[in-house]
């Protein structure tokens, strides 16, 4: 019996390009939907009396378009570097409101948090907090979530009739500035890959298919 070489069904081509696709996307998701928050000030130090301007910056991207923002401020009078006790500054309620206490933030991904008359009860550490959050029906998730974290220092103000903040920088390191571009050229090789891979592998398919054809007709002759 002739046995016709049968070709791949449209099926099949549909579920090797649902494949490539999936290889696309993990690829560039280290990429797409990052978040990173960075301070450009790491610590103050301060007289008593005096305001202070903590400020955080978000780099980056939500998960989805349809993801909402959340930002937060917390304080830690121990220093934790997360801010674990959950605490916020001067005890700020969750609307915002606090007398001394003042929140504000740009359409830039910038936010800051002003705290005015300084005591010594202010001094510790403080966490700047960015979360993606999915809605996904009318619930809210948590995603993911980033912070910098910043220390403020009080000093006695004695006799002195200086009020200004002296702030500190982090020291810059070359991994810093390679880690934004690190990331995308994995996610354009990826994505790369992604489509030149989907023609070869059409290819080794149809092969296959023909040689399995060809040997069932081998095998039909004896």
């Amino acid at each position: 019996m002739d046995l016709q070489t049968k070709k791949p069904t449209i099926l099949e081509f549909r579920w090797l390009l649902l494949i490539c696709v999936c290889i696309n996307v993990s690829a560039i998701s280290g990429h797409v939907g990052s978040m990173k928050v960075t301070a450009p000030y790491v610590s103050f130090s301060c007289p008593e009396g005096a305001n202070v301007t903590l400020k955080c910056s978000l780099h980056g991207h939500l998960a989805d378009m349809h993801d909402k923002m959340g930002r937060n401020w917390l304080f830690s009078a121990g220093r934790s570097l997360e801010c674990k006790e959950k605490v916020h500054p001067r005890h700020l309620k969750d609307n915002g409101t606090h007398p001394g206490v003042f929140l504000s933030s740009d359409h830039k991904g910038t936010f800051w948090m002003i705290l005015a008359n300084l005591t010594v009860a202010d001094q510790g550490g403080y966490c700047c907090y960015v979360y993606d959050i999915n809605t996904e029906h009318n619930k809210l998730h948590l995603l993911s979530s980033e912070h910098a974290y910043i220390e403020l220092n009080i000093t006695k103000n004695g006799s002195s009739s200086n009020q200004k903040c002296v702030s500190h920088t982090a020291p810059h390191t070359p991994e810093d500035s390679k880690d934004g571009s690190t990331a995308l050229g994995l996610a354009t090789a990826g994505s790369i890959l992604g489509v030149l891979s989907l023609p070869v592998i059409l290819l080794l398919v149809y092969k296959q298919r023909q040689s399995t054809v060809s040997n069932r007709r081998e095998y039909s002759l004896y």
